[in-house]
């Protein structure tokens, strides 16, 4: 049994509803001037902009409803030609959501580039991110500029360690953790690496986001200094947390950051 479609060549009344309802809805849409075609370039941009972040063309057209091989034609045609309203519509609707994503897709590694560098500023080595990932530390080279994409899974697993330890310091309490600690802030610092505090959990994955590393960075910058001038007068952790209104933790915390 076929569908009723509302072709032409079929006279059931179920059909000449459908194509009068159609009738209706384009004269509606030529009194109101909506044109009925629209150029293809702001979809076909749109399109290379999620596919460019990680989003696979096929994900794209599910989410859309628009078939594969619309998606291959809006991706090689130029962009001056026509395409339908509705496709185009849809098209530009589709949002970018890494979530939907399957474990094995390749998405944009700003986001794990920037946690990876983060945690070095606070003095994790890539081998201790490495071991917390469960991978060789010589495959963990998301730190590098180059590096465009990587796997979904990889990021979210990046995401789960940056979120346990970015408020953390790694563990110092032997002579060999100490100096892998200076040595990770060494090169953090060297590198230009930003800390943690410059980054909103809303703009660390977005490739267009700056660092901010305005009054939350200064204001610790400012305060490491003042303690370490309190300290050079003999003043002990708690006497200085007393006079600045900080908790001791803070004040050893700032002078960790300091050495």
């Amino acid at each position: 049994m076929t569908g009723h479609t509302g072709s032409y060549g079929c006279k059931c009344d179920m059909c000449r509803a459908r194509r009068a309802r159609y009738s209706r809805e384009l004269h509606r849409k030529q009194r109101e001037g909506i044109p009925r075609r629209v150029p293809l370039g702001p979809a076909k941009q749109h399109v290379e902009w999620l596919i460019g972040r990680g989003m696979p063309a096929t994900c794209i057209g599910e989410v859309a409803g628009v078939c594969h091989p619309t998606i291959l034609r809006v991706r090689r045609c130029d962009g001056e030609i026509l395409i339908g309203k509705r496709i185009a519509d849809a098209l530009l609707a589709v949002q970018f959501d890494v979530s939907t994503l399957p474990p094995g897709a390749n998405v944009d590694a700003t986001g794990s580039r920037r946690r990876v560098q983060a945690l070095a500023s606070r003095g994790w080595s890539l081998p201790q991110i490495a071991a917390r990932l469960g991978v060789d530390p010589t495959s963990l080279r998301v730190h590098q500029p180059n590096r465009r994409f990587i796997q979904k899974r990889n990021a979210d697993a990046i995401k789960a360690v940056y979120d346990e330890l970015w408020d953390q310091d790694p563990p110092t309490g032997t002579t060999q953790e100490l100096r892998v600690a200076r040595y990770a802030k060494t090169w953090a610092r060297k590198s230009g690496f930003m800390p943690p505090g410059a980054w909103d959990d809303d703009t660390i994955d977005d490739p267009d986001a700056q660092p901010d590393i305005g009054e939350k960075v200064r204001a610790n910058a400012n305060a490491r200094e003042e303690i370490v001038w309190l300290r050079s007068f003999g003043k002990t952790n708690e006497q200085i947390a007393l006079h600045m209104g900080k908790t001791p933790d803070y004040i050893r915390a700032q002078l960790r950051e300091a050495a």
